[in-house]
C-alpha cells in the first residue's frame, strides 16, 4: 500500500540537504513512536518512503525548494498500520525538516506496482543490502550492480525481510527465480549525463 502526502511549506525556510533522508526518517520514526501503543507497530520497519518531492534547484549540497507545496510517498504491504500513520499525521499541526516547517494539507493512496515476470521500476528509497547491526563485519562500499555480489546480497535480504515479516503466503520456492538487474539503457544514459551510478550513504553510525 502506499500514500502520497501533500504538505504545504510554512514561512520562509525552503532549504533542505540534499541527503536529508535521514532527517525525514527521523521526523517519521518520532511518528511512529508517538502514534502507536503495540510494541509490534512501534518496531515495525517494513516500509519505505521517498525524498521531499517539489519544484527545487540544488546549490552546493542544498534543495532549495520553490514552492509552497511539497510531497513525499510512503510505502508498505501492511495496509492497518499505514492507515493508522495517516490518521496520525494529518492532525500534526506542523513539523520541521532541516530550516523548514511543513504542516499537512492532503493524502491519496495510490496504485500498487504489481510485479510481473519482468518489471522495470525506479525505487523510492536506497537499496539496503545488509544491516550493519546484524552483519557489522560485512564489506562497506559501492558495489557492481551487474555483479553476483550484488544480486545474491539483494535477493536475501529482501528474502530474509519478508520472511521475517512473513509477508503474506510466504514460501521461498516461491521466489526462487527472483531477480534485480540493472537497467543497461538507464545506466548508459547516466554515464553519457556524467552523472553518479551510485552512493554510499549513512545508516544509522553504520554506512551501507
Amino acid at each position: 500500500m502506499k500514500v502520497r502526502f501533500h504538505f504545504r511549506r510554512i514561512g520562509k525556510g525552503n532549504a533542505v540537504p540534499v541527503y536529508h533522508q535521514p532527517l525525514m526518517a527521523a521526523n517519521i520514526r518520532a511518528w511512529i513512536l508517538d502514534c502507536f501503543q503495540d510494541p509490534y507497530d512501534i518496531s515495525f520497519d517494513l516500509y519505505t518512503f521517498s525524498s521531499l518531492k517539489g519544484l527545487n534547484k540544488c546549490e552546493s549540497s542544498f534543495l532549495f525548494f520553490h514552492t509552497n507545496q511539497i510531497h513525499v510517498m510512503i510505502s508498505t504491504p501492511n495496509e492497518q498500520w499505514l492507515k493508522r500513520l495517516v490518521e496520525y499525521v494529518m492532525q500534526l499541526e506542523k513539523f520541521q525538516v532541516h530550516d523548514m516547517v511543513l504542516s499537512p494539507e492532503a493524502y491519496e493512496y495510490t496504485e500498487v506496482l504489481q510485479l510481473k515476470e519482468e518489471t522495470r521500476y525506479v525505487s523510492l528509497s536506497p537499496m539496503v543490502l545488509f544491516d550493519p547491526t546484524v552483519k557489522p563485519g560485512a564489506p562497506v562500499g559501492l558495489l557492481n550492480p551487474y555483479s553476483e555480489q550484488f544480486s545474491d546480497l539483494l535477493y536475501d535480504t529482501l528474502l530474509d525481510r519478508m520472511e521475517s515479516y512473513r509477508w503474506g503466503n510466504f514460501k521461498y520456492e516461491n521466489y526462487s527465480r527472483f531477480q534485480v538487474v540493472p537497467d543497461s539503457a538507464y545506466i548508459e544514459k547516466l554515464k553519457v549525463n556524467k552523472k553518479k551510478l551510485g552512493r554510499v550513504l549513512d545508516v544509522g553510525e553504520k554506512k551501507v
